[in-house]
C-alpha cells in the first residue's frame, strides 16, 4: 500500500512546544487512519488542536503520501518547502502548497491544498525544519534555502547516508562554533 511521512515543528521551546507536539501526534495518528489526504488531515488537525488549546502555540508541518506507483500527494502547513532532487537530471524543485499554521486559527484564512506529483526510482526528497535554513553564520549571513538547494544538488551522486552527512557538515561549517538558535531536523528520503 501507500506510505506516509510526517514532519512538524512546534512554535517556541520547552514545555509548551512539547505539549502541542504531543497533542499533534495524537491527532495525527487518529486522523491518518481515517484519511490519506494530506490537506484534509491538516484541516482536521487544525480544528482539533484549536478546540483543545488556546495558548497561542502552533505548529508547521508537511505530510506526504506516496502510492506504490510513486504518485506523491503532499501538503505543507506553512512549513519550509521540501526539496525534490530528480535522479534523471539532478534538478531541484521546491514545493510550497497553500497551508496555514496548525492550531493557530480556526477556521484558517484559507484551505490547505495538496501538490500531486510523480516520483521515480532514485529521486530524493529533503525535509527540514527552519532551524536549518534560518541559521546564521558568525558574520550574520543566513544559511538560506538557495544554499541548501545548492548543497543538496551537489550530493546527487553520493549514497543517501553520505549525502545526508554532507548536508549537515555544510550547515555545521556555516554556523561554525556558535550554538544553534533553533532546533533543527534534516531528513533525506530516497525512492527505491
Amino acid at each position: 500500500g501507500s506510505v506516509g511521512f510526517f514532519i512538524c515543528d512546534a512554535s517556541g521551546h520547552g514545555v509548551p512546544a512539547a505539549f502541542i507536539t504531543m497533542i499533534a501526534k495524537l491527532h495525527f495518528v487518529d486522523i491518518s487512519r481515517r484519511t490519506k489526504d494530506p490537506a484534509e488531515l491538516f484541516h482536521e488537525m487544525n480544528e482539533a488542536i484549536c478546540r483543545e488549546i488556546q495558548t497561542g502555540s502552533y505548529l508547521t508541518g508537511v505530510y506526504i503520501v506516496i502510492t506504490p506507483g510513486r504518485i506523491a500527494t503532499m501538503c505543507c502547513a506553512n512549513h519550509p518547502e521540501p526539496l525534490l532532487l530528480k535522479k534523471k537530471d539532478s534538478s531541484i524543485t521546491g514545493f510550497e502548497t497553500k497551508g496555514f499554521f496548525v492550531g493557530s486559527l480556526n477556521p484558517p484564512p484559507f484551505r490547505y491544498e495538496n501538490a500531486i506529483f510523480q516520483l521515480n526510482k532514485g529521486d530524493r526528497m529533503l525535509f527540514y525544519t527552519d532551524g536549518i535554513n534560518e541559521a546564521f553564520s558568525p558574520s550574520g549571513e543566513q544559511y538560506g534555502i538557495p544554499r541548501l538547494k545548492s548543497v543538496f544538488s551537489e550530493t546527487s551522486g553520493l549514497l543517501p547516508e553520505v549525502a545526508h552527512k554532507t548536508i549537515l557538515e555544510s550547515y555545521q561549517n556555516f554556523i561554525q562554533t556558535q550554538p544553534p538558535e533553533d532546533d533543527r531536523t534534516l531528513i533525506l528520503l530516497e525512492l527505491k
